[in-house]
């Protein structure tokens, strides 16, 4: 059985698509995300910062 053949509507009940939800925050998101939009920008920018610390930190070891 196919995932999609597994979300047909039976009967009086709902057809409901194949889905995920977010690791962070549980929204509804497409099969092939891992993180909403929202979540996403946020891991992207705390990743930024982070290398941006980084840098600075190597930088700052290097003139020592």
């Amino acid at each position: 059985m196919s995932k999609f053949e597994r979300y047909q509507k039976k009967g009086d009940s709902y057809y409901v698509y194949p889905h995920k939800h977010c690791k962070t925050c549980g929204q509804m998101i497409e099969e092939s995300l891992t993180y909403c939009s929202e979540c996403y920008q946020k891991i992207k920018e705390r990743k930024k910062k982070k290398k941006k610390k980084d840098n600075l930190e190597l930088n700052n070891s290097k003139e020592s």
